[in-house]
């Protein structure tokens, strides 16, 4: 890639950073704290007070270990990442059109596949850094990295980031397409939420959510780093899902730049008729 390439990319990174830091950054920041929190917080309560730091048999047996918190922790984790990475790159276009500036972004010699690149790519640095300040909050709670691996956390973080991409570009193609943002964003929001295993194991669900799960890729994000963090696993001991996970965020990323590159052939067309 020349350097003419890589500075419109550069470019898009600068503008966001600043639009973050002057505009959005604190609320958007204090608001996946308070999730994050909330959620650590309600589920440390009733483990310690209702349930008095005891976990059912069938919970060992789904997730392979009796560390409620710490299961909970990464899992809220996955989720503040999740939602903060797909909230602002599967937004950017439809903001373009909404600031009136999607019709510019088309003339520019950046291309809508890097323009998201460079979306991703500042949006990482932002979430990332949440992300660990989040783990930070929430080690007073109970959060045990005494087994993790290093490596695997790495190979877990490699597939995490193109499976988010990919669900951030499809679910970007569907906002810019229907002009919404609020029910798409949430719906799938709570999907994963409620169905990716998360707070619980995907086992307790019904059969049918249970495959559904499989197929979302924040449902391999958070057990490929609950594998790495919490059982010790490497790369090697993680191939499988690592290769299941990782093709199937590839598979999800494919889909969505043509969706995307579609979509675009659309909204063109609405703006020049």
């Amino acid at each position: 890639m020349g350097l003419a390439s890589v500075r419109p990319l550069l470019a898009v990174m600068r503008r966001n950073f600043i639009v973050n830091r002057r505009a959005y950054q604190w609320s958007f920041f204090v608001g996946n704290m308070i999730t994050a929190m909330y959620t650590v917080a309600l589920g440390y309560f009733m483990y310690v007070v209702l349930f008095q730091r005891q976990v059912d048999a069938s919970f060992v047996r789904y997730s392979g270990t009796s560390d409620y918190m710490t299961y909970l922790i990464l899992g809220a984790g996955v989720y503040t990442l999740s939602v903060r990475t797909m909230l602002n790159v599967s937004r950017s276009l439809i903001s373009e059109r909404r600031e009136g500036t999607l019709e510019s972004l088309f003339l520019t010699p950046v291309s809508r596949p890097g323009y998201l690149l460079a979306v991703m790519i500042q949006q990482t640095a932002v979430s990332g850094g949440e992300f660990l300040l989040a783990m930070l909050f929430a080690w007073p709670f109970g959060l045990n990295l005494s087994h993790v691996s290093w490596g695997g956390v790495a190979a877990a973080a490699a597939a995490t980031w193109v499976g988010l991409f990919g669900l951030s570009i499809l679910l970007g193609a569907v906002m810019l397409y229907t002009r919404d943002t609020y029910l798409s964003q949430n719906t799938l929001f709570w999907v994963i939420y409620l169905v990716c295993g998360l707070v619980f194991p995907v086992q307790y669900l019904p059969v049918w959510v249970q495959v559904i799960s499989r197929w979302i890729p924040v449902t391999g994000a958070v057990n490929l780093l609950r594998a790495a963090a919490m059982a010790g696993q490497g790369p090697a001991q993680m191939l499988p899902s690592l290769l299941f996970y990782g093709g199937l965020s590839v598979v999800y990323l494919l889909t969505g730049l043509a969706l995307m590159g579609w979509v675009e052939r659309v909204a063109l067309e609405e703006v020049l008729s």
